[in-house]
């Protein structure tokens, strides 16, 4: 099957849009500007990305509004996990080979942060709601994956260390942290 010509403003090209809002805004974030300049980067940065990559207005004025709905809650932690840990690296991806298996495991990572203790913290922005308890327990293991993968240095430009934790950043319109 091939891909439409006409692209449609659906969710998983508003998820890549979103990563890539995140992305450019981390990258430029200082924290010691506070949290209304942060707010005003992050709103003109959303603009810029949708003009990009979104050429539907009413796609880009519904996205939009959804990230500004997310936008003080997002930054007031942000700020919180940035006293944490500094990102080191965005949207990232990695490669681990098993030869006994003759497998490769492949991952993207969103983000990987690393602490003062040279620790590593991974995080997974999810547009929608982010897996239940029982989901992450018996299904969805990315996170415990690229942990595996960083700690043994599968990720270009990021030292081998100790995950210390791995978390999902939940960007939906009731979001969940």
């Amino acid at each position: 099957k091939l891909d439409p010509l006409y692209r449609r403003p659906d969710a998983p090209l508003r998820g890549t849009v979103l990563h890539a809002v995140l992305e450019d805004f981390i990258k430029d974030l200082d924290v010691q500007q506070g949290l209304e300049v942060a707010r005003e980067n992050l709103l003109g940065t959303t603009d810029k990305v949708l003009l990009d990559h979104a050429p539907w207005p009413a796609a880009r004025a519904l996205w939009r509004a959804k990230i500004e709905r997310v936008t003080d809650k997002f930054l007031k932690d942000e700020f919180k996990r940035q006293t944490i840990a500094q990102p080191l690296v965005l949207e990232i991806w990695g490669e681990m080979n098993f030869a006994d298996l003759n497998f490769t495991l492949n991952g993207k990572a969103d983000r990987i942060d690393r602490t003062d203790l040279g620790r590593l913290i991974i995080y997974d922005y999810k547009t929608g709601s982010p897996p239940s308890k029982n989901q992450l327990k018996y299904f969805d293991k990315q996170l415990l994956l690229e942990a595996m993968m960083a700690e043994a240095g599968s990720f270009d430009s990021v030292p081998r260390a100790i995950v210390s934790e791995v978390a999902h950043i939940s960007l939906g319109s009731t979001p969940k942290y």
